[in-house]
């Protein structure tokens, strides 16, 4: 591995290590009481639920004007919570984990791994077998899981860019489908 590679290892480490603590410091702390929506002051959601994505969104536009004002060494720690609060949110809502990829498209940053549901069913063994069935090394190979990686880079940035306040709420939705639009409800709209 590259000195490069291990210093991305190192800070994707530390990025997790540093998770609940940074979380939880900007929830408290980070983010206002109240945030403004179509000219109007409302309270701000912020419990790491689908219904809070568009006021964090309404926030991220607010406070980031531009996708390279995110990108500022100024912005840092900014978009880094921006990013764990999506994350956090998403992985919550679909399960799945954080990942990165040091050679990857988003240059070492970490980024979300979850579930397809709509692979579920394909990948679900056919009830017809059974433990006879099966080859004799199939107990112990790993279950085939199929996922989705949702770059919370590219999401945040998509958001700046196309600052509509529906970018995290529909790629949400679009990932899960139905279920989540029935959890979110008439909150997604701030």
């Amino acid at each position: 591995m590259s000195s490069a590679s291990t210093d991305q290892t190192d800070a994707f480490a530390a990025f997790l290590d540093s998770m609940d603590e940074r979380l939880s410091t900007f929830i408290e702390h980070g983010l206002p009481e109240t945030v403004e929506v179509g000219g109007e002051e409302r309270t701000f959601v912020k419990d790491l639920s689908p219904a809070s994505l568009p006021w964090i969104e309404a926030y991220a536009v607010s406070r980031l004007p531009t996708p390279a004002l995110a990108s500022a060494p100024a912005n840092q720690r900014l978009s880094e919570d921006l990013m764990r609060y999506v994350g956090e949110t998403f992985l919550r809502t679909l399960g799945g984990s954080w990942q990165h990829d040091p050679d990857g498209s988003d240059h070492g940053m970490p980024y979300i791994q979850v579930p397809d549901p709509g692979a579920d069913d394909a990948a679900a063994p056919a009830e017809a077998d059974t433990a006879a069935d099966a080859p004799a090394d199939a107990a112990t190979a790993p279950e085939a899981h199929v996922t989705i990686d949702v770059s919370v880079l590219g999401l945040l940035m998509a958001a700046l860019q196309n600052r509509t306040g529906d970018v995290f709420v529909s790629a949400l939705l679009g990932i899960a489908g139905a279920e989540a639009e029935a959890e979110t409800g008439d909150q997604t709209d701030p």
